[in-house]
């Protein structure tokens, strides 16, 4: 139970590369591959987030301005 709420209590961030890593197992991907793609979606979500939160703290006073 305690496994379970650490999972979901680690954000999508993290839960989001777990579940396509395990995708990729149950679809007989390679462990190396499922890794990797999972590994790249992780860093991509991370990214993306960065940029919304950039985004959303700049912008967001200028549009108020108006």
């Amino acid at each position: 139970m305690e496994v379970i709420k650490w999972l979901l209590n680690a954000g999508p961030t993290v839960f989001l590369p777990m579940l396509l890593f395990v995708f990729g197992l149950i679809l007989k991907i390679k462990v190396g591959k499922a890794f990797k793609a999972a590994l790249m979606v992780g860093i991509g979500f991370t990214g993306l987030n960065l940029v919304i939160g950039l985004l959303t703290d700049n912008l967001g006073p200028a549009a108020q301005a108006m």
